[in-house]
Formats: structure tokens, sequence, C-alpha cells
């Protein structure tokens, strides 16, 4: 027989080993983390910088698009 187990559960009670073959014990917090891990992974790369602002400081990028939108 197959069980999955939390930690919690299994600290408290080693005795509900007891019968199976095989067990599986599953770390919720840890589990939690992935998840939020894979929410945060699927919007990482997706904002790109246009090619002309290649090679240019954060200070300069602002400028540029400053005088763009609102000229000298």
């Amino acid at each position: 027989m197959t069980t999955t187990v939390g930690m919690r559960e299994l600290v408290r009670n080693s005795n509900i080993l007891e019968g199976y073959d095989y067990v599986e014990v599953e770390d919720k917090i840890s589990k939690a983390k992935q998840e939020k891990i894979d929410r945060i992974m699927k919007y990482a790369g997706k904002g790109k910088i246009d090619e002309k602002f290649n090679g240019l400081a954060s200070s300069q990028i602002k400028e540029k698009i400053a005088l763009e939108k609102y000229g000298k």
C-alpha cells in the first residue's frame, strides 16, 4: 500500500507508517515556496528593452524618454 503523509503528521505520530510499503513524505512549506517561485518565473524575462537604449545607463534612458515625450 502507498500513502502520502505530511511532515507535521509524521512528527506527531510515527505509528501512521505501519502497514504501508511505500510512504511519500510531503513538505507543504517547500511546496508553497515552489508555487510562489513558479508564479514569479512565468513573468521573468518578459520585459525587453528597445534596441535604441542598448549601452545606456538608466539615467540616460530616462533622459532620452523624457526628450522623446516632451522635447527639449
